[in-house]
């Protein structure tokens, strides 16, 4: 004989039961069970379970790449450990909604089912940067590399990750003029950079009198004859001797041979 259902608390109480052995017999879905009990006036309480995996909350683990990515599951962060892996603890059975972030990722979201079983789901976020890598091609060796104005280091270098997009680019080197560009950072992908540097500097000779002291800008460089590179510009060449006057002259340097 149906009696009914039981409310929030799991409970359900029926009225008019004669004293005396009764078979109850408690249903949820296709599942049941069935236990005698003996009703008195001291014996009125009795709980029945339902042998059903399925009303049992079970566990639910994440394992996410990167390590520091943040999980939400229905509304609430979950922060993963040094592994990478969320142990979510006990969740309800049903659907639920889940959406995995991590900077410089492109998020995942979702959904997945949990019934009655222990629920593992392993993401790998799609990464949203690359590498900039500079040579030591021809004149980068030793050149100064700026990129979006901080300096990273000098050539050879492979940067740090970079979010993918376009990024400003600045190689500086001694006597070559500053290289500035733009470059395309593609996902997940190492960009080679090589540009040719532009010289800013001319192969200069210098010869006086003999035992002539040679400066160029008030710095010595030799005696008696010097060549070297000078940066383009205009400079002040001059040779001295002791007891003897004092030659100059001015020069505008180009980069030309």
């Amino acid at each position: 004989e149906y009696k009914g259902k039981t409310n929030e608390s799991f409970t359900l109480t029926v009225s008019e039961v004669m004293f005396g052995i009764h078979k109850l017999r408690a249903e949820y879905g296709v599942e049941k069970s069935e236990m005698q009990i003996e009703v008195s006036t001291t014996n009125v309480y009795f709980k029945i379970e339902v042998n059903n995996p399925l009303l049992r909350s079970p566990y639910v683990v994440f394992e996410v790449v990167p390590r520091d990515a943040t999980v939400v599951i229905d509304g609430k962060a979950y922060i993963p450990d040094n592994d990478g892996v969320v142990d979510c603890g006990l969740i309800s059975n049903g659907n639920h909604k889940y959406s995995i972030s991590a900077k410089d990722h492109y998020a995942e979201k979702g959904e997945f089912i949990v019934n009655g079983q222990k629920f593992e789901k392993s993401v790998k976020l799609k990464p949203k940067y690359g590498w900039v890598d500079i040579p030591n091609t021809g004149a980068l060796n030793g050149a100064r590399v700026y990129i979006d104005g901080d300096f990273i280091g000098t050539a050879p270098i492979k940067s740090d990750r970079l979010a993918s997009g376009t990024h400003k680019i600045k190689i500086t080197k001694s006597l070559y003029k500053i290289h500035l560009a733009e470059v395309e950072i593609k996902d997940n992908e190492v960009l080679t950079y090589a540009p040719k540097l532009v010289a800013d500097f001319a192969n200069v000779t210098i010869t006086s009198g003999s035992g002539s002291a040679i400066y160029v800008n008030g710095e010595q460089k030799g005696t008696t004859s010097w060549s070297g590179s000078l940066a383009t510009g205009t400079y002040i060449f001059e040779a001295r001797k002791e007891g003897h006057r004092t030659t100059s002259i001015s020069k505008t340097i180009s980069a030309e041979p």
